[in-house]
């Protein structure tokens, strides 16, 4: 049998981000009415 890929969280930018900015950025990604430029910002 072929192995199983084993998949491991990746980290990003966002994860490094203090938490109380971390939060802002998560509920404007849950907001589908903004922009990925305008988050970025």
């Amino acid at each position: 049998m072929a192995k199983q890929r084993i998949r491991k969280r990746i980290s990003s930018k966002i994860d490094e981000l203090p938490e109380e900015l971390r939060l802002q950025v998560d509920v404007m990604l849950a907001d589908t009415s903004n922009t990925y430029a305008y988050i970025s910002e």
